[in-house]
């Protein structure tokens, strides 16, 4: 199961809402923060919430769409065999390959009145965006897209979708630090470029370190 959220730590009464239900036993009677965990974070650029909340509406539209408008891929096997009612909710509960592809669709500018799709640009307009229109956009086929950043739990999930669009940057929680909301971090992204990556909320990275260590005490 996966399940949107605005804050950096999961609100179980909010989260809640968004789990279909899918067969018997298939949904949660209530939410452990302790069974869940952070799958990947969507970061923009300061002052573009509005993108922000955009995004997140389409991401939902989308996680809908999954949940209850499927083809007969869930109503049969491999080998041809009729899916149980038990087998068929667990694997509409997987939406784990859905979300983070919905996620590179939505990041480059699918749906109707996505904000994060600045429009269509001509090529001699797309050659004059410089200075500071740049950091907040990038050029995509033609379009006009304002940058976000993508932290990962795992560096492989990316891996889901089939392509990411240019303005989209890939991070991963084990490489930010825990440091003041006004410190940025320095590190190195997913594919091994050495620079200066954006901060990521310290409630998120304290969560995360909290489960290594205990995955680790369990381990000993």
């Amino acid at each position: 199961m996966t399940v949107y959220s605005h804050n950096p730590v999961l609100k179980a009464n909010h989260a809640f809402r968004q789990l279909p239900f899918n067969g018997k036993k298939r949904r949660p009677s209530k939410l452990r923060k302790d069974y869940w965990r952070p799958l990947a974070l969507i970061q923009f650029p300061e002052g573009q919430g509005e993108v922000g909340r955009s995004v997140f509406q389409r991401l939902r539209e989308c996680k809908k769409l999954h949940e209850y408008s499927w083809d007969d891929s869930l109503l049969f096997g491999e080998t041809k065999r009729t899916l149980t009612r038990r087998e068929r909710g667990h694997a509409l509960n997987d939406q784990r390959a859905n979300t983070i592809a919905d996620m590179a669709a939505v990041l480059g500018g699918l749906g109707k009145g996505n904000r994060i799709l600045l429009g269509d640009v001509a090529p001699p307009v797309a050659a004059a965006l410089t200075g500071e229109e740049s950091e907040l956009t990038a050029m995509d086929e033609g379009k006009a897209l304002v940058r976000a950043t993508v932290w990962w739990a795992d560096a492989l999930d990316r891996n889901y979708a089939k392509k990411w669009t240019k303005n989209v940057q890939h991070e991963l929680f084990e490489e930010a630090v825990l440091e003041p909301i006004t410190a940025r971090v320095t590190g190195r992204s997913v594919g091994g470029e050495a620079g200066e990556a954006q901060s990521v909320p310290a409630e998120l990275v304290a969560e995360q370190e909290l489960t290594n260590g205990a995955e680790q005490s369990q381990k000993l």
